[in-house]
């Protein structure tokens, strides 16, 4: 099903004539800025009138002279509204241009629990964006994707995951969030491995999430 076979679909269900107060919603998601007395406002519409607001929603997720940042709150409204319906179509957004977007569809996505989309979600492992990186390894920690501990491990030994600052390589985010996911997955079999970076100078900088991780697979491994 094309991007826009599924969009159609998802106003078929919910589409109904827009009330004037949701177009001024739209209205009010074009300014540069939205205070926060109307993005409450647009909240309680949506909680009150659920159907009624999935169309407006995704016309402004998808509206392109929308910033990135008066988007973002769609995403998870309409989450909220549809639930695992909205599963393909947010996924869609995840290879939006925008690391912004692409954001919030995993935030989002991931919100919804369950299994079935784990596979998307490890894809942006890959993302050129370290944000969306790391908020994929907590997705999948929060999914209690065990099976993909391993690839996430794997991520430490990819260049992309590092920068260099006046010739020196240095470590970016994901390094400490792959560390601290391979203990919330239970890869007891990288104990050795992250017990011999605890005690290298080099990682004092992660000792934190090196100790903690430490700690949950030396329970694990005495449970086995």
């Amino acid at each position: 099903m094309s991007k826009w076979a599924i969009l159609f679909f998802f106003f078929s269900l919910f589409c109904q004539a827009s009330p004037n107060n949701v177009q001024q919603f739209e209205k009010i998601f074009k300014q540069k800025k939205i205070e926060k007395a109307q993005l409450k406002e647009i909240e309680k519409y949506v909680k009150a009138n659920p159907k009624e607001s999935v169309p407006f929603l995704l016309t402004v997720m998808k509206d392109e002279s929308i910033i990135e940042k008066n988007r973002w709150p769609c995403f998870f409204w309409l989450a909220s509204i549809t639930g695992k319906e909205s599963s393909r179509l947010l996924s869609l957004f995840l290879n939006h241009p925008s690391w912004m977007i692409r954001l919030a569809a995993l935030k989002s996505l991931a919100s919804l629990g369950g299994k079935e989309n784990i596979e998307v979600i490890t894809k942006r492992l890959k993302d050129v964006s370290i944000l969306v990186k790391i908020e994929a390894i907590k997705s999948l920690v929060f999914l209690k994707a065990k099976e993909k501990a391993s690839f996430i491990w794997s991520m430490i030994f990819d260049s992309s995951n590092y920068h260099t600052v006046k010739g020196k390589k240095r470590r970016s985010g994901v390094i400490a969030a792959v560390i601290w996911a391979v203990g919330e997955l239970g890869l007891v079999e990288k104990m050795r491995e992250l017990t011999i970076l605890s005690k290298d100078k080099g990682y004092s900088d992660l000792k934190n999430e090196l100790s903690g991780s430490i700690k949950k697979l030396s329970f694990l491994k005495k449970s086995l």
